[in-house]
């Protein structure tokens, strides 16, 4: 909350919250800020809406895809978020906190990974993945 009369005292014209845990909160942010605030998980869901996608598949820490805040948006947009099993939300999280938040990049990880999603694919007919994690997209650099 100070961050934000921080932020506008500062003269921002408006505020983004370019990570996906925070907007835990971002209803309650967006209540007391005098200026707008960006979200990236509307911002995203918005890009699903002009993709023209309505089954996606929501990938990130075990927290935001356990948690509603990220998928309110999307359901309220009749988009279905579909999240893997807890098997797989383990060995997710597992790669993420121990390997990918450290910037340790393995090719073993990146096959987990793409098998996560094959099985998503064949099992659940998704038509996106969404990365919900700032770490994901360096799994394309163990290539």
């Amino acid at each position: 909350m100070q961050a934000i009369k921080n932020l506008t005292t500062s003269g921002a014209d408006f505020i983004a919250l370019s990570a996906n845990t925070p907007h835990i909160v971002f209803d309650r942010l967006q209540n007391i800020s005098t200026v707008p605030l960006v979200s990236i998980v509307e911002a995203t869901r918005n890009e699903a809406i002009r993709l023209n996608k309505h089954k996606l598949w929501f990938l990130g820490t075990i927290f935001t895809m356990t948690e509603d805040f990220f998928k309110k948006p999307f359901y309220n947009s009749n988009i279905e978020i579909i999240t893997p099993t807890a098997e797989e939300m383990e060995y997710i999280d597992l790669k993420i906190s121990s390997e990918l938040e450290f910037g340790v990049i393995k090719e073993e990880t990146l096959q987990g990974f793409q098998k996560i999603i094959k099985h998503m694919q064949q099992e659940d007919s998704i038509e996106a993945v969404i990365l919900g994690c700032t770490e994901l997209p360096a799994l394309r650099r163990s290539r």
